[in-house]
């Protein structure tokens, strides 16, 4: 119990000491874990009742494309803001968090402009139109292949080769 007790006490620390109020007293740090962890159960019961909500009157319709084009929305500004981070050699801070959540905005304009467009495909624009839109305005350059490619051990360079040679062939054989 004292395990699972703490932890949202040191997630308190870790952001609201740290970054909101640096001179918080242990009683305010507590109580902001636990406004926090109402926070985090508010909203994921609001969540959990729209999606059985959406279930419920579309009980025809396949739920799991409703997640995943859901999902889409939150996972598109993580992976702009991973592939800035590896491909890109200084993106601006401000560029990369406003193109993060562009994505957002991104999909609901696609969705609305083109309805019928694969929730996959759109996400693939979306990802493509941030991340370019954070090289552009951060005026930065690529990072060489030789760098991203780059590794110490000969063991790491065969398991790396491994895997890329079986994620081809999944993708051959499934496709």
């Amino acid at each position: 119990m004292i395990l699972r007790s703490t932890h949202w006490l040191h997630c308190a620390i870790d952001i609201y000491k740290e970054y909101i109020n640096k001179n918080a007293t242990d009683l305010q740090t507590i109580n902001a874990g636990k406004r926090a962890i109402l926070f985090g159960f508010i909203t994921g019961a609001t969540i959990g009742i729209i999606l059985l909500n959406l279930k419920f009157s579309n009980p025809d319709d396949a739920f799991t494309h409703t997640l995943n084009e859901l999902r889409y929305y939150i996972n598109c500004g993580i992976v702009v803001i991973i592939c800035a981070a590896i491909f890109l050699v200084t993106p601006k801070y401000k560029i990369t968090l406003i193109a993060f959540f562009a994505t957002v905005i991104l999909q609901l304009i696609l969705k609305f402009i083109f309805p019928d467009m694969n929730y996959f495909v759109r996400a693939m624009w979306v990802i493509l139109i941030s991340f370019f839109m954070i090289k552009l305005f951060s005026k930065t350059k690529f990072k060489s292949i030789k760098s991203l490619i780059h590794s110490d051990s000969n063991q790491i360079k065969k398991l790396g080769l491994g895997m890329l040679i079986s994620l081809i062939l999944l993708h051959i054989i499934f496709h």
